[in-house]
């Protein structure tokens, strides 16, 4: 757990959790876009949950845009946090599949992926890298714009060094 030692060599892993149970469990990012997304700069989430062992430990937030772009943890557990970076390489991307144009309210299959690998310093100075895996889908909202959201499979993970 990262409150136990943050100069540990092992690695940490945490998994992704939920902010909607419907239409499908997973977490709902930020709007991306009135059109289908089709990279992974677009993406924007805030407050991602992480469990360990079942437990709620921390969130993680991002920010969209060219790399680097800017990453953290919130903190809410560890006393070491908040642990400030940013996304430096995204290793791999894919759409969904099938992917495209979704009616009001559809969901496509959470089966696009995406991987990135992050830099951060915790608050006494420890360098640490991450990496990131998901898989996605998109949400389309309809109403006023009708904007495309990210959604991350529930038991993403995150490895932290």
């Amino acid at each position: 757990m990262f409150g136990t030692s943050l100069n540990m060599a092992a690695q940490t892993s945490l998994t992704t959790g939920s902010n909607r149970s419907s239409p499908v469990p997973g977490f709902y990012c930020d709007a991306a876009s009135s059109q289908p997304i089709l990279a992974f700069s677009q993406f924007e989430c805030r407050g991602v949950p992480l469990y360990q062992d079942g437990t709620q430990v921390d969130q993680m937030f991002w920010f969209s845009g060219n790399l680097p772009q800017e990453w953290w943890l919130v903190g809410t557990v560890d006393s070491s946090s908040p642990y400030d970076g940013s996304i430096t390489q995204v290793t791999q991307f894919s759409l969904p599949n099938p992917h495209g144009y979704l009616p009001c309210f559809g969901i496509s299959p959470l089966n696009g992926t995406v991987t990135y690998v992050t830099e951060f310093t915790d608050q006494n100075g420890v360098k640490h890298t991450g990496t990131f895996r998901a898989s996605w889908g998109e949400y389309h909202v309809c109403g006023r714009w009708g904007w495309y959201l990210p959604v991350l499979k529930v038991g993403s993970t995150l490895t932290v060094n």
